[in-house]
């Protein structure tokens, strides 16, 4: 997951001159593992912002053209093979010790200066793909004409790239549905670094005495809570720059401003939204399972068969999205929106990963859902994207009330911790104080204290399925005082000889007889022998337990002797040897009738004597 320190500090103040790498390490060591810190402006190092004052044509090649490309400081003569460029034009120059990628393809390679068919040229004018915007597909050259800049100015300022991304590996936060999030991450950087955290802006002055939109939901346990609000006067246009510039830097594209400030406020709270244009509701919205053999056609053009265990959201006559997943063409929002639908839900984290996985699609809004999200969430989403909708957009009207939909109910989560336990398990006697101080940053709440116990009460991003027991807690108190505080020592233990196991010294004892002094050899048969070997001992087949599954004839009864198989081990020596002495120690199964047979311990020997004919051992 990417994370933009420069849209943290939307929420908990980060100073300029901190080393974020050393951030990075300290979250990996208090939170959750980051694997990299990338800094933006560094992968724009030395290129800049060039116009293209003058072209002419290469005079040893047809393709190719000699331009004057102004870059601040100076005018470069630059060979370049593009057909769109043009006198006055701004374009991205990478300068001599710039790095590029040749078509955007191989590794990177370091500028210098360079003979392009014996015309020398100083820099290169550069496509998207050449300098990291892998999703532009853009033919040709990169035009920044749009760009209110001077020549010279780095390519990083320009396009707003001065940012740095923490890049947090997602399998560390799979127990931690409240980080999915920028706010979430913000949250326990204030806490981690003692900052304060910065409270989100949201909108609560909905108009009174409008209607409800009609929400039914009929797979209740499928989906504990659905909120949904109608929002008239929109108009789809391109987003505002800290928009696009927000998702751009996070790895996401921009698509219009309502369906951007759904992802935006899924990335920066962790709670997927979802926006339907309205007029292509017919009825009001119903949560259901889907009709066997049911089919929708997804945001991606996908035509997907559906069955009965997954979940849609329908109006009365079609399904218009898969829940948690992705919504459907058929009401998606586009340039002849005008009004809308939000929906902010909570679904069961199981059925929505199955569904995913039964489908062929995962989404990020797959990602997060499967990870117990707190419905608590939907609420506070719907809020800060109305904030958000209704400052891009002045003009919108909300036209029904916040109708909440769904059996949930919210439930206090009430934890003891025992201070003497939590001592001894993390190895530190912590003081009190610094304990509720931690886990009052954390968010979690002190209801009452003593010398010897705490009473805390689990903020409801933390109980999906996070914090349940004292040990979690401990955990809490642990990561955030510093592993690396603790001592590195061993436990106290008394070292002592085990009691001696009766049963193992005897038979060893036996064994060492046998074997060591009276020169027998040991052998180990299976515990089952089959119906033709316990009758050339003599023994009935009704006094034996006979396997339902044996995997052979020859291991089809538990054998209740050990002669049967010591008869076949005499057998088999007898071709090699003219003598010897074997004894077994096994367990024997006496069939009782019952439902477990008795187990025995029997020991059981034979002796084979030379013969008087020594071809003969009898």
């Amino acid at each position: 997951m990417k994370i933009s320190v420069n849209w943290l500090k939307n929420y908990v103040n980060i100073p300029e001159k901190t080393n974020l790498k050393a951030l990075g390490e300290l979250f990996t060591t208090r939170t959750a593992e980051v694997e990299e810190v990338i800094d933006l402006a560094e992968t724009f190092d030395k290129i800049v912002i060039g116009k293209i004052e003058e072209i002419n044509p290469h005079p040893n090649a047809d393709k190719l053209q000699v331009t004057s490309t102004n870059v601040g400081t100076e005018t470069l003569q630059i060979v370049c093979g593009a057909k769109n460029i043009h006198v006055g034009q701004l374009v991205p120059v990478a300068l001599i010790g710039a790095k590029v990628r040749w078509h955007g393809e191989g590794d990177l390679v370091t500028l210098v200066p360079a003979k392009i068919r014996n015309v020398e040229s100083f820099g290169m004018i550069c496509a998207a793909v050449e300098i990291g915007f892998k999703d532009d597909k853009t033919d040709g050259i990169m035009d920044l004409s749009h760009l209110k800049v001077k020549p010279g100015t780095s390519l990083a300022e320009a396009l707003n790239k001065a940012d740095t991304i923490i890049e947090i590996d997602n399998k560390s936060l799979t127990n931690r549905p409240d980080l999915w999030g920028h706010y979430g991450i913000a949250r326990e950087i204030s806490a981690i670094t003692d900052q304060k955290l910065k409270p989100l802006e949201v909108f609560t002055d909905y108009p009174k005495n409008l209607k409800p939109f009609p929400i039914q939901i009929e797979a209740e346990k499928l989906c504990p809570r659905y909120i949904g609000l109608t929002i008239e006067n929109i108009k789809v246009e391109p987003s505002p720059e800290w928009l696009k510039l927000a998702l751009e830097n996070t790895g996401h594209r921009s698509i219009n401003n309502i369906v951007d400030l759904t992802n935006f406020v899924m990335h920066e709270l962790g709670q997927p939204l979802h926006a339907f244009d309205l007029k292509k509701i017919e009825g009001g919205i119903i949560v259901r399972t889907a009709k066997s053999g049911e089919e929708i056609q997804t945001l991606d053009g996908e035509t997907r068969k559906l069955n009965k265990n997954n979940l849609v959201i329908a109006d009365h006559k079609k399904a218009l999205a898969l829940a948690g997943i992705m919504g459907g063409a058929n009401s998606q929002i586009d340039n002849s929106t005008t009004s809308i639908l939000l929906e902010a839900a909570n679904f069961e984290p199981s059925n929505n990963r199955k569904s995913s996985t039964e489908i062929g699609l995962r989404t990020d809004s797959v990602q997060r859902f499967e990870k117990s999200l707190d419905p608590e969430f939907t609420d506070l989403a719907i809020n800060r994207i109305v904030k958000l909708l209704l400052d891009i957009c002045p003009q919108a009207k909300i036209t029904s009330t916040k109708t909440i939909a769904g059996n949930y109910k919210a439930k206090k989560t009430i934890l003891e911790l025992n201070l003497k336990r939590t001592y001894s398990k993390i190895g530190v006697e912590i003081p009190v104080e610094e304990i509720i101080s931690n886990l009052e940053r954390l968010e979690f709440k002190i209801t009452s204290s003593n010398k010897d116990k705490l009473k805390v009460e689990i903020p409801s991003f933390r109980a999906t399925k996070d914090i349940t027991i004292e040990e979690d807690l401990v955990e809490e108190i642990a990561r955030l005082y510093g592993y690396e505080k603790l001592p590195a020592n061993l436990p106290y233990l008394k070292l002592q000889l085990p009691e001696p196991l009766i049963d193992r010294v005897e038979k060893e004892n036996i064994r060492k007889t046998l074997s060591i002094q009276l020169g027998y050899n040991e052998v180990i048969n299976y515990s089952f022998y089959s119906e033709k070997d316990l009758q050339k001992a003599n023994l009935k087949p009704e006094t034996h337990l006979k396997l339902k599954n044996y995997l052979s004839e020859e291991q089809s009864h538990l054998r209740i002797s050990l002669v049967p198989s010591l008869l076949k081990n005499i057998s088999s020596n007898l071709k090699n040897f003219n003598s010897f002495k074997l004894f077994e120690l096994g367990r024997t199964y006496i069939n009782t009738k019952q439902f477990y047979p008795i187990e025995e311990k029997k020991l059981a020997g034979v002796v084979v004597l030379p013969s008087k004919d020594k071809d003969e051992p009898f």
